[in-house]
């Protein structure tokens, strides 16, 4: 009996996930143990934090059913915080900042680029369409707004404040709210993107069986005929 196609790709997925949850763990470890010293303050950065995260979820997603009601929560879920990552540092801490670009060394290229690949290609290749709602969304922001409160609350007790975007006493508070709504207004943005393409595939994918099921249908009663 043929393969479809549909159980090629969850065959698929089942490989693609463990080697790319490893890739981005691995990543991740480079960063918190530069040349095999652990720095535990790195644990703090929203980069490992976010990465770590992806590598759990495609560790949970492996392991979850095809069809599993948390799919989409876990798929959404560590999507968006890793395209924060990308989006954020490439396109404000490297040019405003001055951080080193991603492809200047290999933990850099993993967790700021890579990883956010590996996430889009899994929720693009893999993942089932027309699952995904404004439900789902605020579960998946809370991580980052988590983040940022917890930081914004205690980073000046414990001196640490990751960013210049959230160093209130350096840019000024018009500058850390400017931030944190344009952040937001990303954050929306991409949900919107998300869930209007996750709505337009799971339609073409319903029609594609709703096809497939005439088509039988017909070389049934064409048998019976």
């Amino acid at each position: 009996m043929e393969e479809k196609p549909r159980d090629i790709a969850a065959r698929a997925q089942k490989i693609f996930l463990p080697a790319a949850a490893a890739v981005v763990a691995h990543g991740a470890a480079l960063v918190v143990f530069p040349g095999g010293r652990f720095e535990p303050e790195r644990l703090m950065y929203y980069t490992v934090m976010s990465n770590v995260l992806l590598a759990l979820g495609f560790v949970a997603l492996a392991l979850a059913r095809p069809d599993g009601r948390a799919r989409p929560w876990v798929s959404l879920g560590v999507l968006l915080p890793i395209l924060v990552t990308g989006i954020v540092y490439n396109l404000a801490l490297v040019p405003v900042a001055g951080a080193a670009p991603f492809f200047s060394d290999y933990s850099n290229f993993v967790t700021h680029f890579l990883s956010m690949v590996l996430a889009l290609a899994n929720y693009f290749v893999f993942e089932k369409k027309g699952l995904l709602g404004w439900r789902h969304v605020p579960a998946a922001l809370a991580f980052t707004f988590a983040y940022w409160a917890v930081f914004m609350a205690i980073g000046p007790a414990i001196g640490f404040q990751p960013y210049f975007f959230m160093r209130p006493q350096e840019v000024g508070w018009l500058l850390v709210m400017a931030f944190f709504l344009g952040m937001l207004a990303l954050l929306l943005g991409l949900s919107y993107l998300l869930l209007r393409h996750d709505r337009a595939a799971g339609a073409r994918v319903r029609e594609m069986r709703v096809r497939e099921m005439r088509v039988r249908v017909r070389e049934i009663r064409g048998r019976r005929g």
